[in-house]
């Protein structure tokens, strides 16, 4: 005799007939799922099991540092991260960068923030500017 689909899929899970049992009973399940809850529905609890997993707890911790899109991310605060390459540039200037400036990696190279590699534009329409006498150059030269 065949078993049915769903025989099948509790054996083939390595799943008990206890377990599945209770989970397929609408009042265990919702008494499981709300111990499941309970302490999510603690804010101070929440907090308290949270805490020990961030930052350098974590075990997923890199030190503050991680890669989007080439670019390096530093850690700055509770939950905020900066751009690396734009922290190096406000050091390199004794400031913070205005809205709307650019820096640019003149080697292309995203996570090489050293500071003879930064360039500052006062505009990504400069920026751009500087990247289409690039090409153009690029194009007279081949």
């Amino acid at each position: 005799m065949a078993a049915t689909p769903e025989a099948e899929a509790v054996r083939r899970a390595k799943i008990s007939e206890t377990t599945r049992a209770q989970w397929t009973n609408p009042e265990t399940r919702e008494k499981l799922s709300a111990g499941l809850r309970a302490g999510w529905d603690d804010p101070e609890r929440r907090e308290k099991q949270s805490e020990g997993q961030r930052g350098p707890a974590n075990w997923g911790w890199k030190g503050g540092r991680s890669i989007s899109d080439g670019y390096i991310r530093v850690a700055v605060g509770a939950g905020h991260h900066r751009w690396e390459h734009r922290i190096v540039m406000e050091q390199m200037i004794g400031r913070p960068l205005k809205r709307g400036e650019v820096v640019h990696h003149i080697n292309g190279v995203r996570d090489d923030n050293r500071p003879e590699n930064l360039q500052l534009f006062a505009s990504q329409s400069a920026h751009r500017k500087h990247h289409a006498e690039m090409d153009h150059a690029a194009l007279k030269a081949a």
